[in-house]
């Protein structure tokens, strides 16, 4: 873009920051910040000073209560202060009422008695007009006389507590341009945007920190009007020649919001760099020392903001003319928060030839489950030779385009999340490794894998193509691999895949395992599945067994898949006899899913497995009575249940708990069946709670009869209603419509036995 004259320029600047227009009403909290107001006539009171610097309080109607407006007052006591070290303590913030309103104000005091002072002719405050013009002084000058009978404050404050930005824009001069600075250079861009043009040389050029907000309605009026004037913008961007940093807050459903006044404002603040190099080096007649960049980061974040419809409606992408010379950013050295909606951003920085070869770092938004394609980053990364960090969450093969769009990546040190868990992973690493040995990187500090939710033997080809990528791009053989699961999802280990431990020919496929093992918090073993491999054991499906530990798993889950075999397979038979003594150490309960699920929760314990935190069992898909019993058995009566939850088989005749020694105590047994045909269901529920009652430390019975008809629940209840059972009195309650699942049970019945002891009725 050709050079715009100074005066040109700022008379630009000046007009459209002042254009009455709503988006130029600016405000801190929706207050407006001083915009010009008539002065405030001087009152004498006893408790107030010849003058003061007031804002609206809670009881007028709108009001002081904000924290911001509060800081107001603050910064401006401050630059009060500030200006003359005798004014320490002179001057403090009150509360008066007016016409039953409360408004804040900086009042006048005496030094001795920290009272506000009357108002007597010889008090300095506020400064005199002469000739209707400001006269501003310190304490330790000479009182000027004037000609006015009348003064007026130098900073005009209105009925309603606004204060004149202009006026204190020059009192805030005349005295430090340091506290102007100081002053303005934190405020949001639409209020530097109102100071008067003679003071933004002063200020924009101390202005470092843009943000770019969209959840202030007056940010986004101001930068919906900028965004249909790419010139405008370009000059803004020209005049903060010291920008360090920008942050765009962005609405979350909007990423690609004021994209385009960005770039403008980013390619005003380059041509005015580069013009600022070549007037030193030209005024010295030398190489110029001087800096050409400042900007260092550019972020973006995503707020909880809703746009009009007129802000949301569609607009074309206005940029200003191209310049002659590139976009240079040598300082930029972060871009962070970036989107797919962002491709804009990176389309523009690759079609009108930004620059910036010293960025190192290019991250992007992964909240909320965020995935950016390849195609939003390589504008960002092409023919860059000193990337040191790449974070993009998304696929292995959209990351690998990106690593090939690089020109090199001899420095980069990581990666980012390498997602493992996809279909076709092992192939899609195996061209990631070749496009950064392409590139001749052998610099990666740490390598992070997301394995997902479910580890089974479709893992162990992609641990071993990882193993590839470690082994030839790390920077040494140390170099960690750290596995993620999917945060908020429950994290399963599958012990179907000892049937394809053959594949795990290297030790570290094995010690990944192991370590994925130690971070599982559900295990499961489904039965019939070999994963792949051999029907017979191997010895390295045996070494395996023996070495994992699941230290914070809660549950073990055993279940047959959709083979559903009928007999525990041999190969199976022979891996429980290897797996670790101690390899459940937190599992609290054991679901098992069938008769051929129970049999092997025998085996398993048999050979010796602990489950010393255990604490309730569920058996599942109608199993019998000794099933049961013989999985109870097996568990020992060293453990100590807090519920038990059985599933039976429909039998012929009444349920028979086993008595023997040897079984673990319960305290909540509840057991679900079917009324067997041709019984008498008041004989069948009394004879069956009997026998359940009599089980080891149980406290309370639950028996679910489900499919039975009405006939047959009045038989139970005439029968079963308030009978005594030893300790237990035993009640019935009826449902109807039942829903169970995603359905309604056959029949749509359900009748419940409850027996609990006497003393908790």
């Amino acid at each position: 873009m050709s050079e715009v004259d100074p005066d040109t320029e700022g008379l630009i600047l000046q007009k459209e920051a002042h254009r009455p227009d709503p988006s130029a009403s600016f405000a801190f909290g929706g207050t407006p910040l001083f915009p010009r107001a008539p002065p405030l006539r001087r009152r004498d009171s006893a408790s107030v000073g010849r003058a003061s610097l007031a804002t609206r309080g809670a009881g007028g109607g709108g009001g002081m209560g904000s924290a911001s407006e509060e800081a107001q007052l603050s910064a401006l006591l401050t630059a009060i202060r500030a200006t003359d070290p005798a004014t320490e303590g002179r001057y403090q913030i009150v509360t008066r009422t007016t016409c039953g309103r409360q408004r804040k104000a900086i009042a006048f005091v005496n030094a001795g008695d920290g009272v506000p002072s009357q108002p007597t002719t010889r008090s300095r405050w506020p400064p005199k007009h002469r000739k209707g013009r400001t006269i501003l002084r310190s304490e330790n000058k000479k009182r000027r006389t004037s000609t006015r009978r009348r003064s007026k404050p130098a900073m005009r404050v209105g009925n309603n507590g606004e204060i004149d930005l202009k006026t204190f824009a020059k009192f805030a001069k005349s005295h430090s341009l340091v506290i102007l600075g100081d002053v303005f250079s934190f405020v949001p861009f639409h209020l530097l945007a109102a100071l008067p043009r003679s003071l933004l040389p002063d200020v924009s050029k101390q202005y470092t920190h843009l943000t770019i907000d969209a959840s202030t309605e007056a940010e986004q009026l101001f930068w919906h009007m900028l965004s249909a004037k790419p010139v405008l913008c370009w000059l803004w961007g020209k005049r903060l020649t010291r920008l360090e940093s920008i942050v765009l807050k962005y609405p979350n459903k909007t990423p690609a919001w004021c994209l385009t006044s960005l770039i403008s404002l980013i390619e005003g603040h380059a041509a005015a760099r580069r013009a600022m190099v070549v007037r030193h080096a030209r005024s010295h007649l030398q190489v110029s020392q001087l800096r050409e960049g400042t900007l260092t980061s550019i972020s973006f974040e995503s707020v909880d903001v809703a746009l009009t419809d007129e802000q949301q409606r569609p607009t074309p992408d206005l940029l200003p003319p191209k310049s002659t010379h590139p976009t240079s950013l040598p300082a930029l050295v972060s871009i962070s928060g970036i989107r797919y909606g962002h491709r804009v951003l990176a389309k523009a920085a690759a079609g009108r030839g930004w620059q910036w070869p010293s960025l190192r770092c290019l991250a992007v938004d992964s909240t909320g489950g965020h995935i950016c394609s390849g195609g939003a980053l390589c504008g960002f990364v092409g023919g860059l030779t000193t990337l040191t960090r790449l974070d993009a969450s998304c696929s292995l093969a959209d990351k690998a385009a990106i690593v090939e769009s690089m020109g090199a990546a001899s420095q980069l040190e990581s990666i980012g999340e390498l997602h493992i868990d996809g279909k076709g992973a092992d192939k899609d690493l195996m061209r990631l490794k070749d496009a950064l040995v392409a590139r001749k990187c052998h610099s990666l500090t740490s390598i992070e894998a997301h394995v997902g939710t479910h580890v089974d033997a479709s893992i162990i080809p992609k641990l071993a193509a990882l193993e590839f990528l470690h082994a030839a791009v790390s920077k040494s053989p140390d170099t960690p691999i750290i596995f993620h699961f999917t945060s908020g999802s429950s994290s399963v280990f599958d012990l179907a895949l000892l049937g394809a431990s053959a594949r795990v020919t290297t030790p570290f496929v094995k010690t990944a395992l192991s370590d994925l093992a130690d971070h599982t918090e559900d295990v499961v073993w489904k039965l019939g599945d070999d994963g792949g491999g051999d029907k017979a054991s191997s010895a390295a499906a045996e070494e395996l067994a023996a070495s994992l530990t699941f230290k914070k798993a809660a549950s073990l889950k055993v279940v047959t898949d959709e083979t559903n075999p009928t007999q525990l397979p041999a190969h199976i038979i022979a891996h429980t006899a290897f797996i670790n003594r101690h390899a459940f150490p937190s599992v609290t309960r054991v679901h098992l899913r069938g008769s051929v699920a129970c049999t092997a929760m025998q085996h398993i314990m048999q050979a010796g497995v602990r489950l010393p935190a255990l604490a309730g069992v569920l058996l599942f898909d109608g199993v019998s009575v000794d099933e049961a019993s013989s999985v109870l058995a097996a568990i020992g009566d060293e453990a100590r249940l807090d519920s038990l939850y059985v599933e039976l088989k429909s039998a012929t005749g009444a349920i028979k708990w086993p008595q023997a020694e040897g079984l673990p105590s319960v305290k909540n047994l509840e057991i679900w069946t079917k009324l067997p045909s041709d019984t008498d269901a008041g004989e069948f529920t009394s004879t069956s709670m009997a026998s359940l009652v009599a089980a080891r430390g149980v406290r309370e019975v639950k028996l679910v009869l489900h499919h039975i008809r009405r006939s047959m629940m009045q038989d139970v209840h005439s029968v079963m209603d308030g009978l005594f059972i030893g300790e237990f009195r035993v009640a019935s309650s009826a449902q109807w419509n039942l829903r169970r699942g995603d359905g309604p049970l056959r029949g749509g019945q359900l009748m419940v036995m409850c027996a609990l002891p006497v003393a908790r009725i």
